[in-house]
């Protein structure tokens, strides 16, 4: 089989001769008949003149006969491009008409399968909103602790409660605590720097589950090489240790009060001691309150080496 062939789907062959080929075709096929009769007059006896005066005498007006079959040939070739032409829209309408049917098709299958998503994804949203019931509570530093109820259309996320209740701080550690098998676990845990860091927080509440929010220390611990001196805190206070004064900046007592997590009892007497010039230690502030806001004057800024101490009413000092 000839690889270079075209395919033509069955078409018949197209005649692809001009009028100057058919001429000299039909001349060729002329001479070749006359020839064949003069040598058979030739044959019978007669001379060459005269077989050939017969042979053009037989075959009639040569003329006349070529006008003849070219208008045949040509009516021939006109009949089979026309043929060409019927079979070649035929095919074209057929190839169209797959073209359309496979379209509908598909886009019926589009259509049944978009359905069968909504439908899908309806049925999602409505056990979605048939299981968001109940409560969650969210404690420590926030301006707004307490219960929250849980929406039952909609998302509602751990940023959700967070922005319902309001951190107090731009830093802080927000734990999510859920029961699993009837013992409450901590389930998500992340530290939030800054405020729009919170979107990150997708964890959907369900009934039940508990949020802790901690405020993130404000100073550098003790290991920390960019400062230019340490404060001891001890007592009742929640994050007791060294905390370090930064380099060009300021901490005073209810900063520091904040930075270690806040007081563990209430109320609390307050006492700072310090370094004086001969190496021994003095009182700077001896103050009872109940929160750091009660400082007052008390409130001072903090040197390095300060030593700071919360104590519980009725403890000793």
């Amino acid at each position: 089989m000839n690889e270079a062939a075209p395919l033509r789907f069955g078409l018949p062959k197209f005649d692809s001769r001009n009028d100057q080929q058919i001429e000299a075709e039909i001349d060729d096929e002329l001479t070749f008949h006359i020839e064949q009769a003069t040598r058979e007059f030739v044959e019978a006896g007669q001379s060459d003149e005269d077989a050939k005066v017969n042979a053009l005498a037989q075959f009639g007006n040569v003329d006349q006969v070529k006008a003849q079959c070219k208008r045949i040939a040509l009516e021939e070739r006109i009949m089979l491009q026309r043929i060409n032409l019927v079979l070649m829209i035929v095919v074209l309408l057929a190839v169209a008409f797959v073209s359309v049917q496979m379209y509908v098709t598909q886009k019926h299958n589009t259509l049944a399968l978009q359905a069968i998503v909504a439908d899908l994804a309806g049925l999602k949203v409505a056990a979605t909103q048939a299981s968001r019931d109940g409560k969650v509570t969210i404690l420590g530093a926030v301006s707004r602790p307490g219960l929250y109820p849980i929406p039952k259309v909609g998302d509602y996320t751990l940023a959700d409660v967070l922005v319902d209740a309001g951190p107090s701080d731009r830093a802080f550690e927000v734990k999510l605590f859920r029961r699993v098998n009837g013992e409450r676990t901590l389930f998500a845990q992340e530290t939030i720097s800054m405020l729009h860091e919170m979107d990150r927080l997708k964890e959907q509440i369900v009934d039940g589950d508990r949020v802790v929010v901690e405020p993130v220390l404000s100073y550098q611990p003790a290991q920390s090489t960019s400062h230019m001196g340490f404060v001891y805190v001890d007592g009742s206070i929640l994050r007791p240790g060294a905390y370090a004064l930064q380099a060009g900046g300021n901490m005073t007592v209810s900063m520091l009060i904040k930075a270690a997590g806040g007081l563990k009892h209430s109320p609390v007497q307050v006492q700072v001691t310090r370094f004086d010039e001969t190496g021994n230690r003095e009182m700077i502030v001896d103050s009872l309150i109940n929160q750091a806001s009660d400082l007052n004057q008390g409130d001072v800024l903090l040197h390095p080496d300060d030593h700071v101490i919360f104590s519980a009413a009725g403890e000793p000092k």
